[in-house]
């Protein structure tokens, strides 16, 4: 799985995370799992986490699938970074 195309824009609430992921059913069988996002602060506070999920990948089992998540703070201009990884189920 690759993810692409990570953006992070101010919204109501927070900052919002979106992108892509890029993903073959061909080359690694069926997907399970979440994305999980970390948001790390300037100040030196714990680091704002949130878990989503991408939207429905394409029949063929190849192609982009859309995500999106809300860091909720009121701080969004104290994210120096954001991390955007695959995790499998436990």
């Amino acid at each position: 799985m690759q993810i692409v195309g990570v953006k992070a824009v101010p919204v109501k609430g927070g900052l919002g995370i979106t992108g892509e992921v890029y993903y073959s059913t061909i080359d690694y069988g069926p997907l399970s799992g979440h994305l999980h996002v970390t948001a790390h602060r300037s100040n030196g506070r714990p680091a704002i986490e949130v878990d989503t999920r991408w939207e429905a990948l394409s029949p063929k089992g190849v192609g982009y699938a859309h995500f999106g998540a809300l860091i909720r703070t009121a701080d969004y201009h104290e994210i120096t970074g954001i991390k955007v990884e695959y995790r499998r189920p436990r």
